[in-house]
């Protein structure tokens, strides 16, 4: 208690005194304020407004705060001195983080923090219990850096788009795996996808778990369908930008597409007859260069025996298949067609063939395949013979058959056997080509006797009779 007493300096016998006057503290409720979001590895601050705390006007007085890491539990207390005498303002101290975990037990002096967390300050008025308040909960953020990016320079076709980005500050939690976004533009054709990149683990800060698909399927070709269309040489560019900094992006060079350099394979025939045609499978990926057209390929078609060459097209078998086997090369036994590059190619039984690949985007790329045979055709052979013959005369056959036309450069022979079924005899006939590469063989003839003593077979000579057949 206290009194207050006035006398009148000029008249000592006036002068007044109060009745007794009381004390009590100021019951004005105290206020706190932090920072929404702290750095981790920064200090943490609040500020505590507690007027009834201003015990002494002239003497810089401290109060005691609670920071709690709403994620962990860890508690620490901090010790707050006010900004000057008699202002009841306090705020001179901060509290130490600590990203090392060792610290993250109450009572450390540092409070462990990790992107992510969260945190609170409370304060209880010593002379006043009902006097308590809690600030609004803040986060610990990542450091705010400058990101990075890791891109490819040249992709095949068939490849997928994989950036890998590097950023810090978008690792906000440390105890979740996040997500970025990149837009892939193709520079050629103006298509965007959007790619989002998850981070490779938790509080980590690199994000690169994702790939864009590429297609070579003009059906693609929209912004937004989730795969880009590209083709052989069509460039494409990769842009990240932080979501909370938009000052910090990173692009990528351009990323140029080449075809799939994958070696080429290819089938043929072993054998083919001279009415065939020579039609080699050829695969090649890196020749499937429009995924939206059915393209073509070219082979030399050498024959060795007489140094033709032809260029046979092979027609892919369909869209965006990479095989290419819709062609073949006509043979012909016509010795006109023996020049290269006719269309067609001359072949002679017994000569042998190839066919050679080279990809004309890879020079070392090629494919050849094995020797190819040339046989006779196989597909028919017939005779014909006089009907009616005259005693005296010779028996004449004449045989059709392409496959004993087994050397086109040669005059080849065949044999057949002539038989009186009346008397059993038989004879063999030798039958000459009537010219190479005919298939017909007719220049010579059987004598006919009317003789008894050529009736033994094999004389050269066959006996017949008026009537014998």
């Amino acid at each position: 208690t206290f009194t207050i007493a006035y006398v009148d300096p000029t008249d000592g016998t006036d002068s007044y005194t109060t009745s007794t006057l009381s004390a009590f503290s100021d019951t004005t409720p105290s206020a706190i304020s932090v920072p929404s979001v702290v750095v981790v590895g920064d200090s943490l601050w609040g500020i505590l407004t507690d007027t009834d705390q201003n015990m002494s006007g002239i003497v810089v007085e401290t109060v005691t705060v609670t920071v709690l890491n709403g994620t962990t539990g860890e508690t620490e207390t901090l010790v707050l001195t006010e900004i000057g005498a008699n202002k009841g303002i306090f705020n001179v101290s901060g509290a130490v983080t600590s990203t090392n975990s060792a610290d993250s037990a109450t009572g450390t002096g540092k409070l462990f923090a990790r992107s992510g967390d969260t945190f609170v300050v409370s304060y209880t008025d010593l002379t006043d219990p009902r006097d308590s308040v809690t600030s609004v909960a803040g986060q610990f953020q990542p450091t705010p850096t400058v990101s990075s990016g890791v891109f490819a320079s040249v992709l095949i076709l068939g490849d997928s788009i994989a950036p890998v980005i590097t950023d810090t500050d978008q690792n906000l939690t440390a105890l979740t795996t996040e997500t970025v976004s990149v837009v892939v533009t193709n520079q050629t054709t103006g298509e965007t996808e959007v790619l989002v990149l998850t981070e490779i683990g938790v509080n980590s800060s690199i994000f690169d778990v994702a790939s864009l698909t590429a297609t070579i399927n003009a059906a693609d070709s929209t912004s937004g369908t989730g795969k880009l269309y590209v083709r052989s040489g069509d460039t494409v560019t990769v842009t990240y930008v932080d979501p909370t900094d938009v000052k910090d992006s990173v692009t990528s060079s351009a990323i140029t597409w080449i075809p799939d350099t994958t070696t080429s394979t290819g089938t043929g025939p072993v054998y083919v007859s001279t009415g065939d045609s020579i039609a080699p499978i050829i695969s090649d990926t890196d020749q499937n260069l429009n995924g939206n057209a059915i393209e073509t390929i070219a082979v030399t078609v050498t024959n060795w025996a007489t140094g033709e060459t032809e260029i046979l097209t092979l027609t892919e078998t369909g869209k965006n298949t990479g095989v290419f086997d819709v062609g073949g090369l006509i043979l012909s036994i016509l010795s006109g067609d023996s020049t290269s590059v006719t269309g067609k190619m001359y072949v002679k039984p017994g000569d042998t063939v190839s066919a050679k690949y080279t990809d004309p985007t890879d020079g070392r790329d090629s494919f050849t395949t094995a020797t190819i045979s040339i046989y006779p055709e196989t597909s028919y052979s017939y005779i014909s013979v006089q009907t009616v013959l005259i005693l005296g005369d010779s028996v004449s056959p004449t045989v059709t058959d392409s496959d004993r036309n087994r050397d086109g450069a040669s005059v080849e022979t065949v044999t057949v056997t002539v038989t009186n079924w009346m008397t059993g005899e038989t004879e063999v006939v030798t039958l000459t080509e009537t010219g190479k590469n005919t298939g017909l063989f007719d220049q010579t003839g059987l004598l006919t006797s009317i003789t008894s003593g050529d009736s033994t077979g094999n004389t050269g000579k066959l006996h017949v009779r008026s009537g014998d057949t």
